[in-house]
């Protein structure tokens, strides 16, 4: 039956595949799938008869040895479970043991095949077992008959188709083993046959061999029993020699030979080791060191002695071969070796590579050292290796491998953490390629494992750090951000303060320039009282003299005030009548207050108390509160101050300065009395 016919039948199957190994599971489920089955899986035993209580298969195919549960054992279950005993069971097993056999005869299975299974003789035992049910088992199933084998007594059922079944089984792998011996006898027979006539044809090309011989690179040479050169091929100009030169000359001038070469007993039981041994080229201008092996081309060797009495054997025809060149190169090839092993030291670099089809792994001396296990302790299979992966990470790393395994355009690229057996947990990044042969199966897995534990320690101590630095830096920002609104505030109080003082300046000359002024003014004024009130009898002029002196007297208020308000503040507090410092400061402020277009209006309670304070600082205060008040004022077409004066308490007196200008904003209302901002000398009592 060809192999697309038996996929189409078993298209649709629903297969349970029991297998330990992962490899060989995902290997073994990936086939099925691809022929068009469908599979569930169990690691052992155990887990598939649990799967088994879900849903049944339509057939079994598990391994022998396996953990908890070995395939015998769940075979022998399968078959005295009245459900599932119709269900057909195929073992796997490499028949390591003979009594594998009748074990698996004992335990009911339907079949067996050999591990490594062939693909088509599977899915025919598979259609076979399928096409040809059992039919009723119940009772065949239930009798045994004990036979004897190796010495051991084991209970077989008593169907005998099912026997039969099982032991052609046995028969066509037996058949199919011979046949493969036999063929392999066949092709051992035509080796040798091709050796007898590979070695007919030498002899007959012998001769052209002679003719060539001066073309082969090897120096060859020729001795007489003496140890003479009797014949050497062109090769021998490599050394400065022509071909004649040498001729009749012992063997000793152009090679030298050391300890190795002593004849210590009188047979040639040394002359095997030839190849093995090296010796000096001797060139004819000396003037380098040059190394050779020697291949004997013949069975007779020759033996003599030296001026000092020593015996040496050497093969009487040879081929002479240069290998210095490649001395050096393997010189060179073990020193890069131990520059790249101490590479992977330095840089915590291991090699490993994956034998996916005998599921071996090899591993680097580094990759052991970053294990932290000696070399071969943890076993040649990839599960020692992923027994040390932390079992947090272990799913993350199987699913890595899986995918790495099924794709060829991919590669497994993964980091995760190990735990070496002391406890110390490590990281570790692996790197590797698959290789797939032309069916798509992988083949190899060949990868590096960096130990990447300082860096991601160092990654993760720059990322506290970052994070440290992030928070300080937000922070200082926050503080250089409040001191520079600070220094903002100074610098704008600063400029607060500089036109406070430059006003100030401005009325400290003001109060000088009055001082001299009101000075000046006096003593004119006063002889002009004093002839207007010495004239205000005249009939004719008293009235123009009642009127002027009404205005002289009130210039002599304002000179009056102006002298007060040029006066040194006074150091004694004395009984001060508030309204009238009020009017005073209002006489001072006529002109000024008339020509800006202010109108002021004056309201004071009746019977105000008198207060103990010092008029001329009052009056400077008032002065500067209706200077604010008409500079808050400019721009507005009504101007108006309003001053109140209110009784408050017995001894107190309560001043209420408003206009209507735009005011000053919310910040600046509630630092008003800050001593950076200006100070107000108020009196001390009120």
């Amino acid at each position: 039956m060809g192999a697309a016919a038996e996929q189409s039948k078993l298209k649709g199957i629903h297969v349970l595949v029991v297998e330990d190994s992962p490899i060989q599971l995902t290997m073994l489920v990936r086939f099925l799938r691809k022929e068009g089955m469908t599979t569930d899986t169990a690691t052992n035993g155990a887990e598939a008869l649990a799967l088994l209580e879900q849903r049944l298969p339509d057939i079994i195919i598990s391994d022998v040895r396996m953990p908890e549960m070995d395939g015998f054992s769940l075979c022998a279950n399968v078959k005295r479970d009245e459900r599932l005993r119709g269900v057909p069971l195929i073992l796997l097993t490499t028949l390591s043991e003979p009594e594998d056999l009748v074990r698996g005869l004992a335990a009911g299975a339907d079949s067996y095949a050999l591990k490594p299974y062939d693909e088509e003789d599977l899915l025919e035992r598979i259609g076979h077992l399928l096409q040809h049910p059992e039919e009723d088992l119940s009772a065949k199933l239930l009798e045994k008959t004990p036979i004897s084998f190796h010495g051991q007594i084991f209970e077989v059922y008593t169907d005998i188709s099912r026997a039969l079944h099982f032991l052609v089984t046995t028969y066509e792998n037996t058949i199919r083993q011979n046949k493969a011996l036999q063929d392999a006898e066949i092709e051992l027979k035509e080796n040798a046959f091709r050796l007898k006539v590979q070695n007919r044809e030498l002899a007959k090309g012998e001769q052209r061999f002679r003719s060539l011989i001066d073309m082969v690179p090897d120096i060859i040479y020729l001795l007489d029993k003496e140890g003479n050169i009797l014949y050497l091929n062109k090769a021998i100009s490599q050394l400065g020699y022509r071909q004649d030169e040498l001729i009749g000359v012992h063997i000793e001038q152009l090679l030298e030979f050391d300890e190795a070469w002593r004849a210590e007993t009188g047979d040639e039981a040394d002359a095997a080791r030839a190849g093995e041994r090296e010796v000096r080229l001797l060139e004819k201008r000396r003037s380098e060191e040059r190394i050779a092996t020697i291949e004997p081309l013949g069975d007779e060797w020759l033996e003599w002695k030296d001026a000092t009495g020593r015996r040496y054997r050497i093969p009487g025809s040879a081929a002479v071969r240069d290998v210095t060149s490649s001395k050096r190169m393997a010189h060179e090839l073990q020193r890069t070796e131990s520059s790249m092993a101490a590479a992977q030291r330095i840089a915590h670099l291991g090699e490993w590579h994956w034998d996916i089809a005998s599921d071996s792994v090899n591993y680097s001396e580094e990759l052991y050292n970053i294990l932290g296990v000696e070399p071969g302790s943890i076993g040649g299979d990839i599960e020692g290796f992923m027994s040390l992966a932390h079992h947090h990470d272990l799913a993350a790393m199987d699913e890595a491998l899986q995918l790495a395994l099924s794709d060829p355009m991919g590669r497994y690229d993964h980091e995760y953490r190990i735990v070496r057996p002391d406890g110390e947990e490590r990281v570790v990044h692996a790197l590797g390629e698959v290789s797939f042969d032309e069916q798509l199966r992988p083949l190899h897995l060949i990868g590096t494992l960096h130990d990447v534990t300082e860096r991601v320690r160092a990654s993760e101590e720059i990322q506290r750090l970052n994070t440290t630095l992030e928070v300080r830096v937000r922070q200082r920002t926050d503080q250089l951000t409040r001191a520079n609104e600070s220094l903002k505030q100074n610098m704008q109080e600063l400029k607060v303060a500089q036109r406070s003082m430059i006003q100030s300046e401005k009325m400290s000359a003001l109060g000088t320039l009055t001082a001299g002024v009101a000075h000046e003014m006096n003593n004119p004024l006063m002889g002009i009282v004093n002839y207007a009130q010495r004239n205000v009898t005249h009939e004719k002029s008293k009235h123009a003299l009642e009127r002027a002196l009404e205005e002289i007297n009130r210039l002599v208020d304002i000179v009056r005030g102006m002298r007060t308000f040029s006066h040194p503040p006074q150091e004694k507090l004395t009984t001060v009548d508030l309204p009238q410092v009020l009017q005073n400061a209002l006489q001072l402020m006529a002109t000024t207050l008339r020509h800006r277009k202010v109108e002021v209006l004056s309201e004071a309670e009746q019977a105000l108390p008198e207060i103990a304070g010092k008029g001329d600082s009052l009056e400077q205060v008032f002065i500067n509160l209706l200077m604010n008040a008409a500079d808050a004022m400019e721009g507005h077409e009504q101007r108006r101050i309003e001053v109140v004066m209110r009784r408050q308490g017995e001894r107190e007196v309560r001043v209420e300065v408003r206009d209507n200008g735009d005011g000053m904003n919310e910040e600046l209302l509630l630092r008003i009395f800050d001593d950076r901002i200006g100070t107000l000398h108020l009196p001390q009592h009120h």
